[in-house]
């Protein structure tokens, strides 16, 4: 009964997260990411620094769009798990197979769809201004390697399988990590905590060597409710010197 009520909770916050998201978005002032791209000038063959300045395009980009999308997916993704529950295809006598994500393909489909806007949402915000290529790739880094960490496993994964996802999702870490503007803790400190919900998902999708769906709709609900405040919550803190000024030295 504990685990009915909690997962009715989670999918109530699911909904709930909407109107915070919406109330964020209204409230405070609109946030904007900018992106640059570098074209650096070569003469002769050679990287011209001195007498020419490299070609900067640089385009900005309002956040406030498709952090309603985003929003709007998570309050999708809980009707529809609400649904599945009820056809009795997300429970404890499921196992977490191929053969069920095709029974539920459009729920997987809406997680993945969730998890890679948050990630966008999240690197764009806290390494803005960003050069858009490093953005991206982190941005598909993190998602792939981390859709392959949670994928099904039929049989035992190999080693060799298992030290290349854990090594895309951390040159994925990496990038964001180098792309950071210096002295800025707070986002830093966003940074960590998507780290911490990935992790908690992949534990989630990989402690149980065959895990139900029972199991891993609770872990996707507990990350989609989490990830939906945590991006609301950012984007109100944008405004604040958390986020946007390095403190000063004295």
């Amino acid at each position: 009964m504990s685990i009915y009520l909690s997962r009715g909770t989670a999918l109530a916050l699911c909904l709930s997260q909407t109107a915070m998201t919406i109330a964020a978005i209204v409230y405070f002032p609109p946030v904007k990411t900018e992106f640059y791209i570098v074209h650096p000038t070569i003469i002769n063959g050679t990287l011209d620094t001195r007498s020419h300045t490299p070609s900067l395009i640089t385009t900005t980009i309002p956040l406030s769009t498709p952090l309603l999308i985003c929003s709007c997916i998570a309050a999708i993704f809980s009707t529809t798990t609400a649904g599945l529950v009820e056809r009795g295809i997300l429970q404890q006598d499921n196992q977490y197979t191929y053969e069920t994500l095709n029974e539920a393909g459009m729920w997987d489909l809406l997680f993945w769809l969730h998890c890679s806007l948050s990630h966008y949402i999240l690197i764009s915000i806290v390494i803005s201004p960003a050069d858009a290529y490093a953005t991206a790739l982190a941005v598909i880094l993190f998602t792939y390697f981390l859709a392959s960490i949670c994928q099904p496993r039929q049989n035992q994964p190999s080693m060799t399988q298992t030290n290349i996802n854990l090594l895309g999702l951390w040159a994925g870490l990496l990038i964001a990590f180098y792309n950071l503007p210096d002295a800025h803790t707070g986002r830093l400190t966003a940074l960590c905590i998507t780290c911490l919900l990935d992790y908690m998902l992949g534990v989630g999708h990989t402690w149980d060597p065959m895990p139900t769906m029972d199991t891993i709709t609770n872990c996707r609900l507990f990350w989609v409710c989490s990830a939906s405040f945590c991006l609301a919550g950012l984007y109100g803190a944008w405004h604040d010197h958390l986020l946007i000024e390095a403190p000063q030295l004295q």
